[in-house]
C-alpha cells in the first residue's frame, strides 16, 4: 500500500517533493509502528501452527525494510534503531515460528 502511493507522485517532474510531503517522518513511523505489530500477530499465529499467514509475514517484512530503507536515505533511523532493538517480545516469537515462515 505504502509503495502505491509512493510510487504515483513520481511520474511528474516534481515526485520527490511529492514523495517527501505524502511521506514525512512521522508517517513514516506510523507505519513501521503498524507494520511491526501486524508482523507480531503474524508470527504469533504462525507459531500456534496457524500456516495460512505465511505470505502476511512476508509482506510485513518486506514493508518494514522498504521502509528502513526510506529512513536511511533520510537519515532518520534513530527511533527505528531504538523501537527495533526493544522488540523482545518478537525475537521469542521468533524462535517458535517453524523455519519454513521465516
Amino acid at each position: 500500500m505504502l509503495r502505491e502511493s509512493n510510487s504515483s507522485g513520481s511520474g511528474n517532474n516534481n515526485g520527490r517533493k511529492n514523495r517527501s510531503n505524502d511521506l514525512n517522518k512521522e508517517s513514516l513511523y506510523t507505519s513501521f509502528e503498524t507494520c511491526l505489530s501486524l508482523l507480531g500477530c503474524y508470527m504469533t499465529s504462525a507459531a500456534n501452527s496457524n500456516l495460512i499467514e505465511v505470505t502476511q509475514i512476508a509482506r510485513q517484512a518486506d514493508n518494514l525494510h522498504w521502509i528502513l530503507d526510506i529512513l536511511i536515505d533520510r537519515q532518520i533511523t534513530d527511533e527505528f534503531l531504538s523501537t527495533w532493538s526493544a522488540q523482545t517480545e518478537l525475537s521469542v516469537i521468533h524462535t517458535k515460528v517453524p523455519s519454513i515462515d521465516k
